[in-house]
């Protein structure tokens, strides 16, 4: 596989540097953009003394913390400008965890699938949370209901999905940057939704690639419960759940987002509001912070 023409941007914020080495170690012959997003000066000087004899590697240093979405987005412009021969990026949440054959996998699935005359937007891997071990499954809709399909452990067929997860899309440089990156506003939640539906509506299509694993930690912590079937719940801080909320409604208001999508939003929501203040210890806060995403949203 030539990975001469893959970029990997991985977005640092107080990183965990033994799993920021794994992945760099997966990848040694990609083109590798380190955005780092406000992280503490001896932070910086560990990462860079992690990638100074790596001379795949570039480290972007943001003053302040400027959001998930501007700094994959910086990262993919400077990428533009500065390497002719870049076609092909790869997003990583920077404790995303994964095996090298993956991003093969990966990229040997985009192409098959574009042989196929698929106009494909992007590909994403099968997501197994780090603690509970269950895989978050792959969304898509089917007669008025959001659903998620959780492919046997042996599935190697594409599944055409409606949502992918940030982390560990792959996709062409060209089609990022011609519709116009990830929208910034949007700080962190919801960023890979809203990117997800802007694809489909300009006529491309998802697809999750069940061979390709990336171990995911998704919120602060996770735990598993049982509804038909082993789930996956994450645990997040009142700070998350304050932008989860506020671009949940933002995402009511675009006329690109299908009404399915928009319904269960609407009935998760409410479940997530009901289960924070019911069990959590900082119901209060959650509560407050929840009502403020809302309020924020709606402006």
């Amino acid at each position: 596989m030539n990975k001469n023409n893959i970029s990997v941007i991985t977005v640092t914020y107080h990183p965990d540097l033994i799993l920021l080495e794994q992945q760099l170690n997966q990848l040694t012959e990609c083109l590798w953009v380190i955005v780092d997003n406000g992280s503490k000066v001896e932070e910086i000087k560990q990462i860079e003394s992690l990638i100074q004899y790596r001379n795949n590697c570039t480290l972007i240093k943001n003053v302040s913390n400027q959001g998930l979405a501007k700094a994959l987005n910086t990262g993919a412009y400077y990428i533009n400008k500065n390497f002719q021969n870049i076609e092909f990026l790869l997003l990583l949440d920077q404790d995303s965890v994964f095996e090298k054959e993956a991003i093969n996998i990966l990229r040997t699935a985009f192409l098959q699938l574009e042989a196929q005359n698929k106009q494909v937007g992007c590909v994403g891997p099968r997501l197994i949370d780090f603690k509970t071990k269950h895989q978050h499954g792959f969304h898509y809709m089917k007669h008025g209901l959001w659903k998620r399909s959780y492919p046997l452990e042996k599935e190697t067929r594409p599944i055409q999905c409606t949502n992918i997860n940030g982390s560990g899309t792959f996709m062409r440089l060209h089609v990022f940057l011609g519709l116009g990156g990830l929208r910034e506003d949007f700080f962190i939640d919801h960023i890979d939704t809203e990117w997800s539906f802007r694809l489909l509506a300009a006529g491309y299509e998802l697809y999750g690639i069940p061979q390709a694993i990336f171990d995911h930690r998704m919120g602060e912590d996770s735990f598993r419960f049982w509804l038909l079937g082993w789930r996956v719940w994450p645990l997040r801080s009142p700070l998350r759940h304050y932008f989860l909320f506020r671009n949940t409604i933002k995402l009511l208001k675009l006329p690109y987002i299908p009404l399915t999508w928009k319904f269960w939003a609407l009935i998760k929501m409410k479940i997530t509001f009901m289960v924070y203040l019911t069990f959590n210890r900082q119901r209060i806060k959650q509560m407050n912070m929840m009502l403020k995403g809302i309020r924020s949203g709606l402006k």
